[in-house]
């Protein structure tokens, strides 16, 4: 069974954040962070050189992949976990998705 775990947020990355990447790291699961436009990009584009586990899904990647799924969601919304919803089956053939808050 394929387990993915996500989020999004606009926050640096809180304790929670490093404590679910110490868990899917520690179990195999994906992590995905949807990125919204007032994220802080590049903490979590280091982060993921730290937990191979982890994927941040950049605003640029969103509207490139989902397009109108991002263009329907909007910006500035907690709905865009969606994106990560498609994204973890589309590209990680997920059974079971969790959905998380960071904090």
């Amino acid at each position: 069974m394929k387990l993915s775990i996500i989020t999004t947020t606009i926050n640096e990355p809180t304790e929670a954040t490093i404590k679910f990447c110490h868990i899917a790291q520690k179990y195999s699961y994906k992590f995905c962070i949807v990125g919204d436009k007032n994220t802080p990009h590049c903490s979590y584009i280091d982060l993921m050189k730290k937990f191979s586990c982890l994927e941040y899904i950049t605003p640029e990647q969103q509207e490139s992949e989902y397009k109108d799924l991002s263009s329907n969601i909007g910006w500035n919304s907690i709905q865009r976990r969606n994106i990560g919803f498609v994204h973890c089956v589309k590209r990680y053939d997920s059974d079971i998705i969790a959905t998380i808050d960071d904090d």
